[in-house]
Protein backbone atom coordinates (compact mmCIF):
# COMPACT_ATOMS: atom_id res chain seq x y z
CA UNK A 1 0.00 0.00 0.00
CA UNK A 2 2.74 2.11 0.88
CA UNK A 3 4.58 1.59 -2.76
CA UNK A 4 1.73 2.81 -3.96
CA UNK A 5 0.82 5.86 -2.04
CA UNK A 6 5.01 6.47 -3.05
CA UNK A 7 4.23 5.91 -6.97
CA UNK A 8 1.13 7.95 -6.85
CA UNK A 9 2.75 10.96 -5.17
CA UNK A 10 5.54 10.33 -7.52
CA UNK A 11 3.72 10.59 -10.44
CA UNK A 12 1.97 13.83 -9.20
CA UNK A 13 5.25 15.40 -8.38
CA UNK A 14 6.76 14.63 -11.60
CA UNK A 15 3.38 16.15 -13.50
CA UNK A 16 3.50 19.54 -11.68
CA UNK A 17 7.66 19.43 -12.91
CA UNK A 18 6.17 18.91 -16.69
CA UNK A 19 3.48 21.65 -16.32
CA UNK A 20 6.20 24.09 -14.43
CA UNK A 21 9.09 23.35 -17.31
CA UNK A 22 6.09 23.20 -20.11
CA UNK A 23 5.21 27.38 -18.83
CA UNK A 24 9.19 28.02 -18.43
CA UNK A 25 10.18 27.01 -22.14
CA UNK A 26 6.45 27.67 -23.74
CA UNK A 27 8.13 29.82 -25.73
CA UNK A 28 11.04 27.63 -27.11
CA UNK A 29 8.77 24.64 -26.96
CA UNK A 30 6.27 26.11 -29.11
CA UNK A 31 9.40 27.59 -31.42
CA UNK A 32 10.77 23.64 -31.75
CA UNK A 33 7.60 22.17 -32.76
CA UNK A 34 6.91 24.79 -35.26
CA UNK A 35 10.27 24.89 -36.81
CA UNK A 36 9.58 20.89 -37.15
CA UNK A 37 6.08 21.37 -39.05
CA UNK A 38 5.63 24.72 -40.63
CA UNK A 39 7.31 27.74 -42.60
CA UNK A 40 5.87 31.20 -41.51
CA UNK A 41 5.39 33.35 -45.00
CA UNK A 42 5.19 36.91 -44.52
CA UNK A 43 3.40 38.40 -47.91
CA UNK A 44 1.00 40.47 -49.71
CA UNK A 45 -2.29 39.08 -49.52
CA UNK A 46 -2.42 38.46 -53.19
CA UNK A 47 0.72 36.65 -54.63
CA UNK A 48 0.23 32.95 -53.13
CA UNK A 49 -2.71 30.58 -53.93
CA UNK A 50 -4.02 29.90 -50.68
CA UNK A 51 -5.59 26.14 -52.64
CA UNK A 52 -1.48 25.89 -54.25
CA UNK A 53 -0.41 26.31 -50.29
CA UNK A 54 -2.56 23.52 -49.51
CA UNK A 55 -1.75 21.77 -52.12
CA UNK A 56 2.10 21.61 -50.91
CA UNK A 57 0.49 21.33 -47.39
CA UNK A 58 -1.04 17.86 -48.06
CA UNK A 59 1.86 16.65 -50.21
CA UNK A 60 5.12 17.26 -47.92
CA UNK A 61 2.84 17.76 -44.31
CA UNK A 62 4.27 21.26 -44.26
CA UNK A 63 2.32 23.22 -42.55
CA UNK A 64 2.13 27.43 -43.80
CA UNK A 65 1.37 29.96 -41.66
CA UNK A 66 0.59 33.31 -43.23
CA UNK A 67 1.15 36.42 -41.67
CA UNK A 68 -0.12 39.28 -44.10
CA UNK A 69 1.46 43.00 -44.71
CA UNK A 70 0.07 46.12 -46.64
CA UNK A 71 3.53 47.50 -47.02
CA UNK A 72 6.89 47.27 -47.71
CA UNK A 73 7.20 49.37 -45.01
CA UNK A 74 5.36 47.42 -42.53
CA UNK A 75 7.05 44.40 -43.45
CA UNK A 76 10.41 46.30 -42.48
CA UNK A 77 9.07 47.12 -38.99
CA UNK A 78 8.43 43.53 -38.20
CA UNK A 79 11.92 42.11 -39.01
CA UNK A 80 13.39 44.65 -37.63
CA UNK A 81 11.43 44.48 -34.45
CA UNK A 82 11.75 40.45 -34.28
CA UNK A 83 15.44 40.84 -35.78
CA UNK A 84 13.33 38.35 -38.56
CA UNK A 85 12.99 35.49 -35.90
CA UNK A 86 9.43 33.90 -36.45
CA UNK A 87 9.63 34.53 -40.42
CA UNK A 88 10.95 32.48 -42.59
CA UNK A 89 10.00 33.23 -46.37
CA UNK A 90 9.29 36.86 -47.48
CA UNK A 91 8.12 38.69 -50.76
CA UNK A 92 9.49 42.22 -50.42
CA UNK A 93 8.97 44.77 -53.57
CA UNK A 94 12.56 45.62 -55.42
CA UNK A 95 13.52 48.16 -53.27
CA UNK A 96 12.73 47.14 -50.08
CA UNK A 97 14.77 44.08 -50.95
CA UNK A 98 17.79 46.88 -50.33
CA UNK A 99 16.71 48.30 -47.48
CA UNK A 100 15.93 45.01 -45.47
CA UNK A 101 19.95 44.02 -46.53
CA UNK A 102 20.96 47.14 -45.32
CA UNK A 103 19.82 45.95 -42.04
CA UNK A 104 21.44 42.30 -42.18
CA UNK A 105 17.90 41.19 -42.21
CA UNK A 106 18.23 38.45 -45.20
CA UNK A 107 20.16 35.44 -45.71
CA UNK A 108 22.07 34.35 -48.86
CA UNK A 109 20.53 32.08 -51.06
CA UNK A 110 21.48 28.89 -52.25
CA UNK A 111 21.21 28.31 -55.92
CA UNK A 112 21.96 24.89 -55.89
CA UNK A 113 18.98 24.08 -54.42
CA UNK A 114 16.67 25.97 -56.57
CA UNK A 115 16.21 23.70 -59.95
CA UNK A 116 13.93 26.58 -61.40
CA UNK A 117 16.68 29.01 -61.63
CA UNK A 118 17.39 29.16 -65.29
CA UNK A 119 13.60 29.68 -65.84
CA UNK A 120 13.76 33.18 -64.74
CA UNK A 121 13.07 35.95 -66.52
CA UNK A 122 16.43 37.26 -67.08
CA UNK A 123 14.94 40.93 -67.67
CA UNK A 124 13.65 40.56 -63.97
CA UNK A 125 17.48 40.05 -63.00
CA UNK A 126 20.48 42.11 -61.79
CA UNK A 127 18.53 45.25 -60.84
CA UNK A 128 20.25 47.86 -58.55
CA UNK A 129 18.43 47.15 -55.25
CA UNK A 130 20.02 43.07 -55.69
CA UNK A 131 22.85 43.41 -58.63
CA UNK A 132 23.37 39.39 -58.22
CA UNK A 133 20.44 38.38 -57.22
CA UNK A 134 22.25 36.67 -53.65
CA UNK A 135 19.14 37.38 -51.65
CA UNK A 136 16.37 37.94 -53.71
CA UNK A 137 14.53 35.59 -56.88
CA UNK A 138 11.47 37.40 -58.98
CA UNK A 139 7.93 35.69 -58.22
CA UNK A 140 6.02 38.06 -59.86
CA UNK A 141 6.01 41.73 -61.67
CA UNK A 142 3.33 44.66 -62.47
CA UNK A 143 3.14 48.01 -63.97
CA UNK A 144 1.85 51.27 -62.75
CA UNK A 145 -0.85 52.99 -65.10
CA UNK A 146 -4.13 54.82 -64.89
CA UNK A 147 -7.51 53.34 -64.80
CA UNK A 148 -9.91 55.02 -66.61
CA UNK A 149 -13.79 54.59 -66.90
CA UNK A 150 -13.51 54.82 -70.96
CA UNK A 151 -17.20 55.95 -71.33
CA UNK A 152 -16.29 59.39 -69.68
CA UNK A 153 -13.34 60.01 -72.60
CA UNK A 154 -13.89 59.45 -75.74
CA UNK A 155 -10.75 59.85 -77.00
CA UNK A 156 -9.34 57.64 -74.31
CA UNK A 157 -6.29 56.62 -76.27
CA UNK A 158 -5.28 59.67 -77.30
CA UNK A 159 -4.50 60.87 -74.11
CA UNK A 160 -1.61 61.53 -71.97
CA UNK A 161 -2.36 59.38 -68.85
CA UNK A 162 -0.11 60.91 -66.15
CA UNK A 163 -2.01 64.83 -67.24
CA UNK A 164 -5.20 62.91 -66.58
CA UNK A 165 -4.12 62.50 -63.05
CA UNK A 166 -1.85 65.81 -62.34
CA UNK A 167 -4.19 68.52 -64.34
CA UNK A 168 -7.60 68.97 -64.05
CA UNK A 169 -7.76 72.31 -62.78
CA UNK A 170 -11.80 72.51 -63.36
CA UNK A 171 -12.25 69.72 -61.48
CA UNK A 172 -14.50 67.75 -63.64
CA UNK A 173 -13.80 64.39 -63.06
CA UNK A 174 -12.57 62.38 -59.24
CA UNK A 175 -9.45 60.45 -59.26
CA UNK A 176 -7.65 58.12 -56.62
CA UNK A 177 -4.32 58.55 -56.13
CA UNK A 178 -1.85 56.49 -54.17
CA UNK A 179 -1.70 56.32 -50.43
CA UNK A 180 2.34 55.46 -50.61
CA UNK A 181 4.00 58.99 -50.07
CA UNK A 182 7.27 57.57 -51.83
CA UNK A 183 4.93 56.57 -54.71
CA UNK A 184 3.21 59.85 -54.65
CA UNK A 185 5.95 61.92 -54.69
CA UNK A 186 8.06 60.11 -57.58
CA UNK A 187 4.88 60.01 -59.48
CA UNK A 188 4.72 63.74 -59.14
CA UNK A 189 8.12 64.41 -60.08
CA UNK A 190 8.15 62.22 -63.39
CA UNK A 191 5.13 64.16 -64.23
CA UNK A 192 7.30 67.12 -63.28
CA UNK A 193 10.76 66.66 -64.60
CA UNK A 194 10.63 63.81 -66.52
CA UNK A 195 12.79 61.64 -64.09
CA UNK A 196 12.24 60.75 -60.56
CA UNK A 197 15.62 61.35 -59.77
CA UNK A 198 16.95 62.60 -56.05
CA UNK A 199 14.68 66.09 -56.06
CA UNK A 200 16.21 69.21 -54.80
CA UNK A 201 14.76 71.67 -52.50
CA UNK A 202 13.23 73.58 -55.57
CA UNK A 203 11.82 70.77 -56.84
CA UNK A 204 10.35 69.20 -54.00
CA UNK A 205 8.47 72.33 -53.33
CA UNK A 206 6.68 72.35 -57.22
CA UNK A 207 5.84 68.31 -56.06
CA UNK A 208 3.98 69.48 -52.72
CA UNK A 209 2.37 72.67 -54.97
CA UNK A 210 1.43 69.94 -57.28
CA UNK A 211 -0.15 67.26 -54.74
CA UNK A 212 -1.80 70.25 -52.55
CA UNK A 213 -3.72 71.27 -55.83
CA UNK A 214 -4.30 68.00 -56.81
CA UNK A 215 -6.23 66.85 -53.86
CA UNK A 216 -9.01 69.23 -54.55
CA UNK A 217 -10.07 66.49 -56.74
CA UNK A 218 -9.30 63.45 -55.64
CA UNK A 219 -12.02 61.11 -54.00
CA UNK A 220 -9.65 58.57 -52.09
CA UNK A 221 -6.23 57.63 -51.52
CA UNK A 222 -5.45 54.07 -51.80
CA UNK A 223 -3.24 51.54 -52.35
CA UNK A 224 -4.90 48.85 -53.10
CA UNK A 225 -8.81 48.34 -54.79
CA UNK A 226 -8.41 51.68 -56.53
CA UNK A 227 -10.84 49.66 -59.07
CA UNK A 228 -13.66 49.45 -57.23
CA UNK A 229 -14.15 53.48 -57.89
CA UNK A 230 -13.85 52.48 -61.67
CA UNK A 231 -16.18 49.56 -61.51
CA UNK A 232 -18.62 51.72 -59.30
CA UNK A 233 -18.46 54.93 -61.52
CA UNK A 234 -16.90 56.99 -57.93
CA UNK A 235 -14.46 57.91 -60.49
CA UNK A 236 -13.26 59.02 -63.62
CA UNK A 237 -9.43 58.01 -63.16
CA UNK A 238 -7.48 55.97 -61.05
CA UNK A 239 -3.40 55.38 -60.47
CA UNK A 240 -3.15 51.60 -60.21
CA UNK A 241 -0.88 48.76 -60.64
CA UNK A 242 -1.80 46.80 -63.97
CA UNK A 243 -3.21 43.58 -61.73
CA UNK A 244 -6.09 45.29 -60.19
CA UNK A 245 -7.04 46.88 -63.35
CA UNK A 246 -6.78 43.50 -65.39
CA UNK A 247 -8.74 42.08 -63.10
CA UNK A 248 -11.40 44.62 -63.01
CA UNK A 249 -11.43 44.56 -66.66
CA UNK A 250 -12.95 40.57 -66.86
CA UNK A 251 -16.13 41.94 -64.99
CA UNK A 252 -16.56 45.44 -65.76
CA UNK A 253 -15.74 46.26 -70.07
CA UNK A 254 -16.05 50.20 -69.47
CA UNK A 255 -12.70 50.30 -67.90
CA UNK A 256 -9.79 51.07 -69.74
CA UNK A 257 -5.68 50.51 -68.27
CA UNK A 258 -3.54 53.56 -70.01
CA UNK A 259 -0.02 52.82 -70.01
CA UNK A 260 2.15 56.23 -69.99
CA UNK A 261 5.63 56.76 -72.00
CA UNK A 262 7.45 56.82 -68.90
CA UNK A 263 5.87 54.71 -65.73
CA UNK A 264 7.00 52.25 -62.80
CA UNK A 265 8.07 48.98 -62.37
CA UNK A 266 7.43 46.91 -59.50
CA UNK A 267 8.92 43.21 -58.72
CA UNK A 268 7.63 41.37 -56.59
CA UNK A 269 10.66 38.79 -54.71
CA UNK A 270 11.35 35.58 -52.65
CA UNK A 271 13.75 36.02 -49.76
CA UNK A 272 14.78 34.31 -46.71
CA UNK A 273 14.69 35.72 -43.53
CA UNK A 274 18.16 35.97 -41.90
CA UNK A 275 16.76 34.27 -38.98
CA UNK A 276 15.35 31.25 -40.76
CA UNK A 277 16.25 27.63 -39.86
CA UNK A 278 13.96 26.16 -42.20
CA UNK A 279 16.04 26.74 -45.40
CA UNK A 280 15.44 23.18 -46.72
CA UNK A 281 11.69 23.57 -46.28
CA UNK A 282 12.05 26.71 -47.93
CA UNK A 283 13.42 25.72 -50.78
CA UNK A 284 11.11 23.01 -51.25
CA UNK A 285 8.49 25.24 -51.00
CA UNK A 286 10.05 27.34 -53.77
CA UNK A 287 10.72 24.71 -55.92
CA UNK A 288 7.21 23.41 -55.49
CA UNK A 289 6.08 27.39 -56.52
CA UNK A 290 8.00 27.89 -59.25
CA UNK A 291 6.64 24.58 -61.38
CA UNK A 292 5.05 26.06 -64.49
CA UNK A 293 1.69 25.58 -63.73
CA UNK A 294 2.33 27.13 -60.66
CA UNK A 295 3.39 29.91 -61.38
CA UNK A 296 1.07 30.15 -64.14
CA UNK A 297 -2.25 29.16 -61.36
CA UNK A 298 -1.09 32.69 -59.52
CA UNK A 299 -0.56 34.84 -62.94
CA UNK A 300 -3.94 33.65 -63.96
CA UNK A 301 -5.71 34.22 -61.08
CA UNK A 302 -3.80 37.38 -59.45
CA UNK A 303 -3.50 39.17 -62.96
CA UNK A 304 0.33 39.51 -62.24
CA UNK A 305 3.12 38.61 -64.51
CA UNK A 306 5.05 35.72 -64.19
CA UNK A 307 8.81 35.48 -62.85
CA UNK A 308 9.37 32.69 -65.39
CA UNK A 309 9.70 32.37 -69.44
CA UNK A 310 7.85 29.05 -69.42
CA UNK A 311 5.22 30.03 -67.11
CA UNK A 312 4.75 33.42 -69.94
CA UNK A 313 4.91 31.27 -72.53
CA UNK A 314 1.89 29.23 -71.41
CA UNK A 315 0.05 32.18 -71.25
CA UNK A 316 -3.40 32.60 -73.88
CA UNK A 317 -1.30 34.42 -76.61
CA UNK A 318 -4.67 36.31 -77.11
CA UNK A 319 -4.86 37.64 -73.33
CA UNK A 320 -4.98 41.12 -72.13
CA UNK A 321 -2.03 40.52 -69.80
CA UNK A 322 -0.19 38.70 -72.05
CA UNK A 323 0.08 41.46 -74.31
CA UNK A 324 0.95 44.21 -71.47
CA UNK A 325 3.69 41.65 -70.05
CA UNK A 326 5.05 41.26 -73.82
CA UNK A 327 4.76 45.01 -74.29
CA UNK A 328 6.05 45.89 -71.22
CA UNK A 329 9.10 43.72 -71.72
CA UNK A 330 10.19 45.15 -74.80
CA UNK A 331 10.52 48.57 -73.07
CA UNK A 332 11.65 47.30 -69.85
CA UNK A 333 14.87 49.10 -70.16
CA UNK A 334 12.55 52.60 -70.10
CA UNK A 335 10.59 51.66 -67.03
CA UNK A 336 11.47 53.44 -63.36
CA UNK A 337 12.04 51.69 -60.22
CA UNK A 338 10.85 53.24 -56.96
CA UNK A 339 13.57 53.98 -54.81
CA UNK A 340 14.07 55.85 -51.29
CA UNK A 341 15.84 58.63 -52.98
CA UNK A 342 14.29 61.13 -50.63
CA UNK A 343 15.03 62.14 -47.39
CA UNK A 344 12.80 60.83 -44.42
CA UNK A 345 12.20 64.61 -42.95
CA UNK A 346 11.31 66.00 -46.75
CA UNK A 347 8.36 62.70 -46.84
CA UNK A 348 7.04 63.25 -43.94
CA UNK A 349 6.44 67.12 -44.20
CA UNK A 350 5.21 66.41 -47.44
CA UNK A 351 3.03 64.17 -46.81
CA UNK A 352 1.62 65.98 -43.52
CA UNK A 353 1.13 68.79 -45.65
CA UNK A 354 -0.82 66.96 -48.48
CA UNK A 355 -3.16 65.03 -46.27
CA UNK A 356 -3.62 67.89 -43.59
Amino acid sequence: MRAIKFFIRAGIAFLWVVIFMSLLYSSQLYEFFRSQKSITIAAWGDVFDPVLLAEFQKKTGIKINLSYYSSNEELLVKLKKTGGKGFDLIVPSDYAVQLLQDQQLLKKINRSKLNFFPDLNPILLGHDFDPHNEYSIPWLWEIFGVGVDAKMFADTQKRDPWKLIFSNPLNTYSITMVNDPLEMIMLASLYLFDNAHKLDSQQLVAVQELLRKQKTYVKAYVDFRADYFLATRNCAAVVSSSSYILRAQRKFPHIAFLVPEKTFVTIENCALSVATKEEEKVYELLNFLYQPKNVLSHCEQFALFPGTLSALRLLADNSQQKKLASMSMQRFSQLLFFKKQIDQIDLIKIWALVKS
